[in-house]
């Protein structure tokens, strides 16, 4: 753990870094809004009198209201990358500075020089620069398919599905059947609506009322009428969660109409015909359920009959904690740094998918800035583990780094909230060429 740690902290200005390949999305202040790959070395940026920005070659051109047009007052210049800084940023970082003695913002921080890290909000003369981790970095995370970053860990084939085939999805809690359920939903295009009922979620006297609808007077406290699930999700489909809790008596009328399509309202007379697709998900698999005696075994012919989906767990599939986290770090705006996935890597998260989103937009929201790094909410995760003592806290064990480390942590520290390399130096009463060789070691 020692060793994670020094790495994350020390290379942390480093990992953050702006480099080639990454996205710039300028937004001027006046013209169209534009997005650009970094590709070059040098990009200079100048600013000119009711002129719509220029964003072409290796020389801009931003507008600005009044005053007089210039030359070249600022430069996006590309670091290299040299023998100190091996194993970091691939084709080194970029520094933005002025060329004169008009300052830029960065992150509402007035400055002349700065280093440039993912998700910074640079300013020039009321443009505005972002930087970005990609092109693909504009996606949402809710447009990135889910399948695509589990991979092979599930068969998926959605031109098997016929409109009014049952669906089965089995995993833990968090692995994600909710956000299933309505991809193969979407994917099929039923014309009516998606329905997500969740068993677990109702007493089960009031189960089959939820599910087939009561007429009104049917029971004590029914005073109008309710149509039911099902006949919410009549021509479209019906997502029924956590189906292990379903009660033995109810599983037979589920199964009447899973073979019939036909229901019987609570309290009705005859029986009402609805084209439904049903899809069920369960936290345990059917065959265990079936042992314990939990479900009537002609229902469980019926529910494993159609398609069924194993959805893996997330401790499962390394490579898939490391997808999730870029996803959700271009989703939250944050950059985590290389130690923190290689931990999260390591962990079991019973939780799955949902465990993991929630604790990173837990951990942004305590941050108070973009960079997150290994802290004392990760420590608690490894606590409940059983990875770490109650006694043991990482920050103890940062004396044992090297001076140089600890010189470079503490210059890392220092610009991570001035972002001047100038006024850091001014602060620590060192060079500016001290500052940026430590940043860059």
């Amino acid at each position: 753990m020692e060793l994670i740690l020094g790495k994350a902290v020390v290379n942390s200005v480093k990992e953050h870094g702006v480099r080639v390949g990454d996205s710039l999305q300028v937004t001027p202040v006046m013209g169209r809004k534009g997005m650009r790959t970094l590709v070059r070395k040098r990009l200079q940026i100048a600013l000119w009198s009711n002129h719509l920005p220029l964003l072409e070659g290796d020389s801009w051109a931003l507008p600005r209201f009044g005053g007089e047009s210039g030359g070249p007052l600022f430069e996006l210049l590309l670091v290299e990358e040299d023998e100190a800084w091996e194993g970091a940023a691939e084709g080194g970082r970029y520094l933005l500075r002025s060329k004169g003695r008009v300052a830029f913002q960065i992150n509402g921080v007035t400055s002349f020089e700065s280093f440039i890290e993912r998700f910074d909000k640079v300013v020039i003369g009321q443009n505005v620069l972002t930087f970005l981790p990609g092109n693909e970095s504009q996606q949402e995370f809710g447009e990135q398919s889910m399948r695509e970053v589990l991979g092979p860990a599930i068969t998926w084939n959605m031109k098997v599905l016929p409109h009014d085939v049952s669906v089965l999805l089995e995993g833990e809690t968090g692995t994600g059947k909710s956000y299933f359920a309505k991809e193969i939903y979407q994917k099929i295009g039923r014309r009516g609506a998606f329905v997500h009922l969740n068993l677990s979620a109702f007493a089960p006297s009031l189960l089959e009322s939820e599910l087939f609808g009561h007429v009104k007077g049917a029971f004590t406290g029914a005073f109008v009428e309710k149509k039911g699930a099902i006949r919410e999700a009549n021509g479209g489909t019906l997502f029924l969660d956590e189906v292990d809790s379903l009660p033995k008596s109810l599983q037979v009328k589920l199964l009447l109409f899973l073979d019939s399509k036909r229901i019987r309202v609570v309290g009705g007379c005859g029986e009402i015909q609805c084209d439904v697709q049903i899809i069920i998900s369960s936290r345990v698999e059917a065959e265990l359920l079936l042992k314990r005696g939990e479900w009537r075994e002609d229902f469980y012919y019926r529910v494993t009959s159609g398609i069924r989906y194993k959805l893996p767990h997330l401790r499962d599939h390394p490579a898939a904690i490391k997808k999730l986290c870029s996803l959700i770090s271009r989703q939250e705006e944050v950059v985590m740094s290389a130690g923190l996935i290689s931990l999260y890597t390591t962990l079991s998260w019973p939780g799955n998918l949902r465990q993991l989103i929630s604790h990173v937009k837990r951990k942004k929201i305590y941050a108070h800035q973009k960079q997150l790094e290994i802290d004392e909410m990760d420590e608690e995760l490894l606590q409940r583990e059983g990875l770490l003592a109650p006694e043991e806290v990482f920050v103890e064990k940062l004396p044992f780094a090297t001076l140089e480390e600890m010189k470079r942590m503490h210059v890392a520290k220092v610009y991570k909230s001035i972002r001047s390399v100038e006024s850091v130096a001014k602060i620590l009463d060192i060079s500016p060429n001290t500052v940026r060789s430590l940043m860059r070691a």
